[in-house]
């Protein structure tokens, strides 16, 4: 029975991306419209980040072994993860006592808070507690942390020697652990129903899952702060020069400041949102076709207004790009990362950049002379252009909020209204 104002917990558990909390705020604006309670479960360290909203109701996540730390790694794992179990395995997975601990915690806290439906973002354990209290649950996933049940390995680059073990011991090591936590509280999962359990919900489109179009996954695009985000001069229509070319960038220098010269010395009127740009090199380029903006700007609109973007892969970029029929040159910072852009460019639909192959500057010159890449990019927005995006993320939050049963593996996903009972 479902109380009359529904609890749902928006729970964060592992990463270091503030894109997790921006993806959860939309849910809990979302949520409250419909008249449900949102409550967040996040780490300790952004409990008090200014992107949860002020008046909810906020929570510490429990961990694995002690904060800021890792599990030990079990001897026999890979050193480099060859799929998503190693990654499991590395943030706790691998000991089953540590696990089992996590776990209780969990589920206490589940007791304690008696949520009718939790949205577990990047949340493992969390899941398997709420698999173990047999909780509807959405897993709200870019893609790369919700993989197919054969565990597809990783493909390999410069940056990612992979070799040629196999991913089986990881698998089966990962099975074994979860079985014997939610063994250790009674209830019995085997890897199968941890991987079965949530509604899986891709904040991107199939084109931009790193595994591959897939069934038993649902697209609602990308979920933006676009009405929080301020707008900068290149947005205001000042007279550019060259084609116009909108870059996200992330980390330290080097590598960023090579991408901004090339741009530069190809005569492009760029916007840069860069957060962790030093300070000299903001005035380094002030005044000059390089305009570098530290907060995050209105994405609808840069979008609309460049000619060409650069970014590191981040996956709520690399489809917002798409949906809005534009080239694009990834430039992966990470292994997720790594992935997605392999996955586009093995589509067409973007190119990529890594480290030790041709100079950046034949990237930058590719991706501004480009046709192909845009045209196919502008066929994929064509195919969303009808709304079935925001359908689709309209029916899930109905769902979530008022009817959370249907979430249930044994349910079948159709539009509200369509349940008999």
């Amino acid at each position: 029975m479902i109380s009359m104002s529904p609890r749902i917990l928006l729970i964060w558990e592992q990463g270091k991306n503030l894109g997790h909390l921006v993806r959860l705020r939309e849910f809990s604006a979302q949520i409250k419209r419909r008249g449900g309670v949102p409550a967040w479960i996040v780490p300790s360290k952004f409990a008090g980040q200014l992107l949860i909203w002020s008046t909810d109701e906020c929570h510490v996540a429990p961990v694995v072994g002690k904060e800021g730390s890792r599990v030990v790694r079990t001897q026999g794992l890979h050193a480099i993860p060859r799929c998503f179990a190693d990654i499991l395995l590395a943030v706790g997975f691998s000991d089953a006592s540590a696990l089992t601990h996590a776990l209780r915690q969990w589920v206490k806290l589940f007791d304690e808070l008696k949520p009718d439906a939790v949205v577990c973002d990047y949340s493992p354990v969390a899941l398997l507690a709420a698999c173990c209290q047999a909780l509807p649950v959405v897993q709200l996933t870019n893609g790369f942390d919700a993989p197919p049940g054969s565990f597809p390995a990783f493909s390999g680059g410069p940056d990612h020697p992979l070799g040629s073990d196999s991913v089986t011991p990881s698998v089966e090591h990962l099975a074994s652990s979860i079985h014997e936590a939610s063994k250790s509280i009674g209830r019995v999962r085997t890897l199968e129903e941890y991987l079965a359990w949530p509604t899986k919900v891709h904040d991107g489109l199939p084109e931009t899952d790193p595994y591959g179009v897939r069934s038993g996954m649902r697209h609602i695009g990308p979920v933006t702060l676009d009405a929080t985000a301020f707008r900068s001069d290149w947005l205001e229509g000042q007279q550019m020069n060259g084609k116009r070319v909108f870059a996200y960038m992330r980390g330290s220098a080097g590598s960023i400041l090579t991408i901004l010269e090339s741009l530069k010395s190809a005569e492009a009127s760029v916007l840069c949102v860069w957060p962790e740009v030093p300070q000299a090199h903001l005035e380094r380029y002030r005044g000059s076709s390089i305009w570098i903006e530290r907060e995050p700007v209105d994405l609808t609109t840069a979008l609309e207004r460049a000619d060409a973007v650069v970014n590191y892969g981040s996956a709520g970029v690399v489809a917002s790009t798409l949906l809005a029929g534009k080239a694009q040159l990834m430039v992966p910072i990470d292994l997720e990362k790594h992935q997605l852009a392999l996955r586009m460019q093995a589509q067409g639909l973007g190119l990529a950049w890594f480290p030790g192959r041709e100079p950046i500057r034949a990237a930058i010159d590719g991706l501004l002379s480009d046709t192909r890449v845009r045209a196919a990019a502008q066929v994929v927005a064509g195919r969303y252009s009808d709304g079935r995006l925001v359908r689709d993320r309209t029916e899930l939050l109905d769902a979530l909020v008022l009817e959370p049963h249907i979430l249930m593996p044994d349910s079948a996903w159709l539009p509200l209204g369509h349940h008999g009972n």
